[in-house]
């Protein structure tokens, strides 16, 4: 159990790097796409064409860098992590460490499941009896899930040329909350990787 334990620790840390490396790469192109709203609804439509073309390159960026990095890294921080879960304890868990990454592609139930997921993992990792008494839980799904249907109406509304400022401060607001959103997943993925990665009191930890 010893060797396996701690190759699976291994797995889950080296997960973890590249996953916080992703999130803050998010965090920080997100930051720019900010400013570029900022900057435009400030000048203006017409006296920003310049900042409108680099406001379509930091959109496609930021897209970009929540899909083709964050997803897959953090997905598979998920997996390892509830594996890791799944392995310390006795009993079978509600959602297995699949469907803990497979329920944010389901829709309708992608609203529930992976924050139910998410709670399991935390819930146990941390032995807490409230899971979302003080974690950071309830604020890291909250703006995930306000954020991306804020940002949703912001980018539609800027299909119209009499709803582009108000698409900008809409989205603005959008990318804010995910990347908050992002912010507190950072500090879900270090709490748990910390506590399950203790080599001394393992069974406390997981009790």
């Amino acid at each position: 159990m010893s060797e396996e334990w701690d190759v699976a620790i291994a797995k889950q840390q080296r997960w973890a790097q590249f996953a916080t490396l992703a999130i803050y790469a998010f965090i920080v192109s997100s930051a720019i796409f900010i400013l570029l709203s900022l900057a435009i609804m400030a000048l203006g439509i017409e006296g920003s064409e310049d900042l409108l073309e680099l406001y379509g390159i930091a959109a496609i960026v930021v897209s970009a860098v929540f899909f083709l990095l964050s997803v897959p890294t953090v997905g598979a921080w998920i997996y390892r992590a509830q594996a890791n879960l799944q392995l310390a304890t006795e009993y079978r868990l509600d959602i297995s460490p699949g469907w803990a990454v497979g329920w944010f592609f389901v829709p309708f139930a992608n609203l529930v499941k992976p924050y139910e997921a998410m709670k399991q993992l935390w819930s146990n990792t941390a032995g807490s009896a409230d899971p979302d008494a003080g974690s950071p839980l309830g604020r890291w799904w909250g703006c995930f899930l306000v954020g991306g249907i804020t940002e949703n109406i912001g980018a539609r509304m800027l299909d119209s040329i009499e709803l582009v400022q108000t698409g900008l401060v809409i989205t603005a607001a959008g990318s804010c909350l995910r990347a908050a959103a992002a912010w507190f997943l950072l500090e879900i993925i270090r709490k748990v990787t910390s506590s399950q990665s203790a080599s001394a009191g393992i069974a406390e930890t997981f009790a």
